[in-house]
């Protein structure tokens, strides 16, 4: 058995539960709205659909090529492991400094 996890909603944000099926390895099959854009790379750590057919499409390939799966599947860890609390704290803060030292010049 090999976990997917199918997330089509045609708006969203951040979408934290895609980011958290990524980081155990499930192979996320969504669609091309919203703010996992851009971690979500067609065919790299995820699967982008446009339509019903691409989902059926997609899930049968899934079910059958194990290479790409597993591709998949360890794209989307590495891509998950970005998204750690140090790394968002370093880069919050950065852009905070830059933004006080700007108005203090």
């Amino acid at each position: 058995k090999h976990p997917i996890d199918w997330k089509t909603q045609y708006d969203e944000g951040f979408n934290l539960a895609i980011l958290e099926a990524m980081a155990c390895g499930c192979v996320v099959i969504t669609t091309a709205n919203g703010g996992h854009m851009d971690y979500c790379v067609h065919l790299f750590n995820s699967v982008i659909i446009g339509n019903e057919t691409d989902v059926s499409k997609y899930l049968h390939r899934l079910s059958y090529d194990i290479e790409l799966y597993t591709y998949l599947s360890q794209n989307a860890i590495i891509t998950a492991a970005k998204y750690n609390w140090s790394v968002s704290y370093h880069r919050f803060t950065t852009i905070i400094e830059k933004h006080l030292n700007q108005q203090s010049s």
